[in-house]
This record gives structure tokens, sequence and C-alpha cells, in this order.
């Protein structure tokens, strides 16, 4: 058997005769996306899928917590603001509210209501971090997305996951 030989990144690229390279397309994707997703237009499916309610309504809600943090950057706050931010878009929040059916490869639904709730949580805290008075329109907003979410996740979750 023989062994495998390292070598850096560079020594790799000096070896290399540029007559035989050929182009690569780069498409966009992840670890994780399948032909299917790629045919669908959705290369990102596990973290938005254009049919999945939670997503959509979660990206909305990141999209709106992402807007308000930036408008109050100056805020005596808002370390903790962008704290809870950062950990509201983690992608765990994301990929476990796509229940997606993996047993064919590795395990049951990509679905776990209280990871998803996690990152909400998160997220709406971002807004409720806040301290400027000029907030509150941003935060009753951020308090109908929360709501409204959180209710979809546990419907999702009672009805077809239990």
């Amino acid at each position: 058997m023989r062994e495998i030989e390292t070598i850096t990144v560079s020594e790799f690229i000096g070896q290399v005769d540029e007559k035989k390279v050929e182009e690569i397309k780069v498409h966009p994707s992840s670890w994780e996306t399948s032909l299917d997703d790629m045919k669908s237009k959705q290369p990102y499916r596990l973290w938005l899928d254009k049919k999945n309610k939670i997503q959509i309504n979660l990206w909305k809600f990141a999209n709106l917590c992402l807007k308000a943090n930036n408008k109050f950057e100056k805020d005596d706050n808002h370390y903790w603001s962008r704290w809870h931010l950062s950990r509201g878009l983690a992608s765990c929040t994301f990929w476990w509210a796509s229940a997606n059916d993996f047993s064919k490869i590795f395990g049951p639904y990509a679905w776990n209501p209280d990871v998803v709730e996690k990152g909400l949580e998160d997220l709406v805290r971002s807004v409720r971090s806040i301290n400027d008075k000029k907030s509150v329109k941003e935060k009753i907003l951020a308090e109908k997305y929360y709501t409204n979410i959180k209710e979809l996740i546990w419907r999702e979750h009672w009805k077809k996951h239990w």
C-alpha cells in the first residue's frame, strides 16, 4: 500500500501544469445540496426552502432584526443586541426548521422545535436589547414576528412531528 504524501497548497499550485487546467464552474451550493436542490434552483433549501413557511418567516424576521441592529448601532446596549443577533442567525436555527427527511442517508427528520425556538429567542432579544426610545416601532414589529413564528413552529410540531 502506498503512503499518502501531504503537501501545502502552495506546493500543489507549483506542481500544476497550467496548460492542463480546465475552467471550473462554481455553482451556489453547500455540503448538503442535492442534485434535486440544484434542479429546483434551491441550492440552500435546508436553510431556506421556498415552501417552508417557518424558514421564510424566520428570514424575514432575521432581516428585520439585522436592520434594527444596524439602525441603532450607536445604542449604548448595541453590544448585547449584536450578541443575540449573531446567535439567532446561527445556521442551526434555519436547518432544524427544514424538517428534511434524512432517513435514507443518516437519520430521521431535521426537525427540532427547541433549537429553532432558541434561535428565535435570540433574534427577538436582539431587538429587545436596544435601549433607544425610538426603537419602539421595531420592538412591536419584532414581537409580532416572534409570536407568529413561535405559533408556526409549535403547530408544525404538534400536527406533523409529535
